[in-house]
């Protein structure tokens, strides 16, 4: 029976080995997802040989997603890599220079982020575990002031996201290219694109596959 609903399992650390991708499949499993934020062509290649083999041993045909990881911009080194919580109210400095992050100040890896950001708009931290709201611009600086709203951990080198703004930072990254070179090459049938924010996002994406 062709099941209509689709199950996506990412294979990480935790999941990557022939035992848990087989109870994956048996669970109903039936997308493979490989996340290339992380992990190198030879790491994707040997997951994508395990999948293969424990979905003919068990007659499984799962598709294998490839994930890219797109313009991922992060926060810098927070001390001994550990968590860092901010507060609700508090007053946050992000900055576009590299330089320690603590509860008073996140570098962010994009340099660009005071002549972009505007007062009132929203940043999100973590995968939206901290929303923060911009209350105040220093382009001498290259500094955006941030009130919380929302608290909540992060650490060295988690997401950043801007929801309110269009950046004008290339969605297809030179590193994107070179992953899906790779893909094209092997046996996965599906490719997700990050941060899309247009129709105009997936065009050069859509040209290197055809």
């Amino acid at each position: 029976m062709h099941k209509k609903a689709k199950i996506i399992a990412t294979v990480g650390p935790a999941c990557n080995s022939e035992a848990c991708i087989t109870r994956l499949l048996k669970s109903g499993a039936n997308i493979f997802r490989l996340n290339f934020s992380h992990g190198t062509h030879a790491d994707h290649a040997a997951a994508i040989r395990r999948i293969l083999s424990c979905s003919n041993t068990a007659g499984y045909e799962p598709a294998i997603l490839a994930d890219l990881q797109g313009p991922k911009i992060r926060t810098g080194r927070t001390p001994g890599d550990k968590p860092v919580y901010l507060t609700k109210g508090s007053t946050v400095v992000l900055s576009g220079n590299n330089g320690p992050c603590d509860a008073r100040r996140i570098s962010i890896s994009f340099a660009g982020l005071h002549r972009e950001l505007a007062v009132g708009q929203r940043v999100l931290i973590n995968d939206g575990a901290i929303a923060l709201r911009v209350s105040a611009l220093n382009r001498a600086a290259r500094e955006v002031s941030c009130v919380v709203q929302s608290g909540g951990a992060y650490s060295s080198h988690k997401g950043v996201n801007f929801p309110d703004v269009n950046l004008s930072i290339a969605a297809f990254t030179p590193k994107d290219r070179v992953d899906l070179r790779f893909v094209l090459r092997g046996p996965a049938g599906m490719v997700a694109m990050s941060f899309v924010r247009s129709a105009a996002d997936l065009r050069p994406l859509i040209r290197q596959i055809r």
